[in-house]
């Protein structure tokens, strides 16, 4: 039998107790060399148990880095579809809702009946002049007698008259739809009457697409009677 050196490993007598290569004292047993050179079951146990942790704890750090990747893309979408919405809102609530009934106002023209529907929106439509009239109670009316040209007789426009006193309003000023007579008139009524005689009203003028023309504001003396502008 051989007993090897646990310094340099070389072959030594089984009887030498100096390795003749190093010189080192050999008092290891054949067989504890033999044992120590083969890893135990227990060192291999701990070694795949150390493996399987690191395993486990990689596969513990992909999850968590796939969940936060889930939920940014979550929120970064819901924000992008939150930006989108309030947008379309917004755009919505500036355009004029071109088919409203007018609830505040009521127009008196005798031709606004014979206006097309399919007629083609003028343009270069001003307010020139005209008249108020202010209603001397509750029952009655104020009305705007609008002068837009008579080159635009027949055409078919919109307008408003938005009536306030003290810089409070006395109605909303709706947009109606009407006809400018054969003299080249527009005459629009508040739909009732204010309890206040109203000391401005601002006049809209648009054309038969909504599309705004003009606009003048009238100032007026809190009296009963007509006022021109």
């Amino acid at each position: 039998m051989v007993r090897y050196c646990p310094n340099c490993g070389a072959k030594n007598k089984d009887n030498s107790k100096y390795c003749v290569k190093c010189g080192k004292l050999i008092s290891m047993d054949i067989h504890d060399i033999n044992k120590n050179s083969i890893p135990s079951n227990k060192n291999r146990k701990e070694n795949f148990n150390e493996e399987k942790q690191d395993e486990n704890g990689l596969n513990k750090n992909i999850l968590i880095i796939a969940i936060v990747i889930i939920l940014c893309t979550g929120i970064i979408a819901g924000a992008v579809i939150f930006s989108s919405n309030n947008s379309s809102n917004q755009q919505n609530d500036t355009n004029p809702d071109q088919n409203q009934q007018n609830t505040d106002t009521n127009v008196n023209n005798p031709s606004s009946g014979s206006g097309s529907s399919s007629a083609t929106a003028v343009s270069n439509l001003k307010i020139i002049s005209g008249s108020v009239s202010t209603g001397s109670s509750d029952s009655d009316k104020s009305y705007c007698h609008v002068y837009v040209g008579s080159d635009h007789a027949g055409d078919s426009v919109r307008i408003s008259a938005l009536f306030s006193r003290d810089g409070n309003n006395l109605n909303e000023g709706r947009i109606v739809s009407t006809n400018v007579d054969s003299a080249g008139y527009v005459d629009v009524n508040s739909a009732d009457g204010f309890k206040y005689y109203p000391d401005q009203i601002i006049l809209t003028l648009y054309d038969s697409d909504g599309n705004r023309q003009d606009q003048k504001t009238v100032y007026l003396s809190a009296t009963s009677g007509t006022q021109t502008f």
